[in-house]
C-alpha cells in the first residue's frame, strides 16, 4: 500500500508532483507511457493509477474485514459522485484526474467502471461462474482502455474507444489474472471459474485462449494515430509476454 500522506494545500491545482512520482516508482508500465503519452495526459493517467492502486490494495488486503471493505467501496463511490471532499492524497489524485478540462468526462467513465470492479471484488463469493469472471475482466479492461485512450491524445480524444483497444485491454486483464493466479488465491480470490478444475491443464488452455485474443486484435490498432497505437501495442505485448512466462 502507499504510505499515508497528508493532502496537499487545497489551493494547489492539477495533479501533485508527488502523485506522478509515485506512479513512476510503482507502475511497471510507466516507462512505456512516459514515451507514448503527452505530459498532461500522463499526469492525469498517473493520478487515476495511483488512486486505484491504493484503493485496490485496501480491497485486496490479506487481513481485510469484508464488511469494512464494502463500507470503503461505498465511501469511495460517494467521493466519485462528489458527495464528499477528498480526505487524503490518493483521493486528491482522483479529484484532480476528474478535473482535467479535456479528459475529465472520459476519466469519470473509466473511474466509475473501475469502481464497479472494486465493488465486485468486495462482494464476490469464494468462487464465481465463468460469465461473472468475464464480466469483471470487461469492467477492468474497458476502464483501462477508456482512460488510456483519453490520455494518449494531445487534446480531446474521439469519443468512441476502438474495439481493438478494448479487446486488447481485456486480454491484458485476463493475462494478469493468469500470471497472478497463485497470489490471488492467497488473497482469497479464485479466478478459475466454478466447475472447472484448477491446475496446469487449465492454465495451459487459458494461455492459448488469451493469447489468441492478442493475436486477433493487435492488427486492429493499424490506422490509429501514433500515441494511442504504440501505447496499446506495447502494453499488449508486455502482458502477452507475461502470459507465457506465467507458471
Amino acid at each position: 500500500m502507499l504510505p499515508r500522506i497528508e493532502p496537499p494545500d487545497p489551493a494547489h491545482t492539477g495533479v501533485p508532483d508527488v502523485v506522478v512520482g509515485a506512479f513512476h516508482e510503482r507502475c511497471s508500465a510507466a516507462p512505456v507511457l512516459r514515451w507514448c503519452l503527452p505530459e498532461d495526459g500522463l499526469r492525469t493517467f498517473a493520478a487515476a493509477w495511483v488512486y486505484f492502486r491504493w484503493a485496490d490494495d485496501l480491497v485486496d488486503a490479506p487481513d481485510r474485514d469484508p464488511a469494512e471493505v464494502r463500507r470503503f467501496v461505498a465511501d469511495q463511490a460517494a467521493l466519485l459522485a462528489g458527495a464528499r471532499d477528498a480526505a487524503r492524497l490518493e483521493e486528491e489524485a482522483l479529484v484532480a484526474c476528474l478535473a482535467d478540462p479535456v479528459r475529465g468526462p472520459a476519466m469519470r467513465t473509466a473511474c466509475a467502471r473501475m469502481l464497479e470492479a472494486l465493488r465486485f471484488d468486495a462482494h464476490r463469493p469464494p468462487r464465481s461462474l465463468a460469465p461473472e469472471l468475464e464480466a469483471q475482466i470487461a469492467r477492468i479492461g474497458d476502464a483501462y482502455a477508456t482512460a488510456l485512450w483519453a490520455c494518449a491524445h494531445e487534446g480531446r480524444a474521439p469519443t468512441d474507444v476502438p474495439a481493438a483497444a478494448c479487446a486488447l485491454a481485456r486480454a491484458a486483464t485476463a493475462a494478469h489474472q493468469v500470471r497472478d493466479l497463485h497470489l490471488d488465491l492467497r488473497l482469497g480470490y479464485d479466478n478459475v471459474p466454478e466447475g472447472e478444475e484448477r491446475g496446469p491443464t487449465w492454465v495451459a488452455a487459458r494461455k492459448v485462449e488469451v493469447d489468441a485474443r492478442f493475436a486477433r486484435w493487435l492488427p486492429g490498432l493499424r490506422g490509429l494515430s501514433w500515441r494511442p497505437r504504440w501505447a496499446f501495442r506495447l502494453l499488449a505485448w508486455k502482458y502477452r509476454v507475461a502470459l507465457w512466462r506465467a507458471a
